[in-house]
């Protein structure tokens, strides 16, 4: 069992074992992103650190997050170097949504082997922070791909609002805090 899942999900360096132990030749390799770190994505691609692809496609990639904030949270990235979605050809995004589809199918397989009959499927966030302030850190445009599971959270009711969480306090108000009465007049 613990060999299927090494096979699917190979060992990897944190982000922080990768930064201490390669982060200097890196850079000299292959200069800073458009945030000004070194393009880790294209490191792992090129074969460069331990991290290593769950899926490579002609256009896209995969790996695990190197902070996870749940089981299999894992990072979908187009091998271009890009840093907004809103810049992949027509293309890249059909890869890259190959890829999510690849891996979530992929995760579900090694999950069930892991835990048998307690298996249970998760749910998904899918997730793309476009730009600084939206907070994306790396200069590459990826997308988080977020397995929830049934209690991974301290609420007894679970998730609400999901991505709109995220901006809600518990009065379910706007993330501005009152209505908004253009919403309708936006367009």
């Amino acid at each position: 069992m613990q060999a299927l899942i090494n096979t699917v999900f190979p060992s990897y360096l944190t982000l922080q074992q990768f930064s201490s132990s390669n982060e200097k030749d890196l850079i000299a390799s292959y200069g800073k992103d458009a945030t000004g770190d070194i393009d880790f994505f294209q490191t792992v691609i090129d074969g460069k650190t331990q991290r290593k692809l769950i899926i490579d496609n002609p256009k896209s990639a995969v790996l695990l997050d190197g902070a996870p904030v749940s089981e299999g949270h894992a990072l979908v990235f187009p091998k271009r170097p890009v840093s907004s979605f809103f810049n992949l050809t027509s293309e890249e995004v059909q890869d890259v949504f190959k890829s999510i589809t690849m891996y979530i199918e992929r995760l579900k397989t090694t999950l069930k082997a892991k835990y048998g009959h307690r298996y249970e499927e998760p749910d998904f966030n899918i997730g793309i922070n476009v730009g600084q302030k939206a907070g994306q850190t790396r200069g590459r445009c990826h997308i988080h791909v977020i397995p929830r599971y049934k209690n991974d959270i301290n609420d007894p009711e679970g998730p609400k609002g999901g991505v709109r969480g995220l901006f809600m306090d518990s009065t379910k108000k706007n993330y501005k805090g009152k209505p908004d009465p253009t919403v309708d007049n936006l367009f």
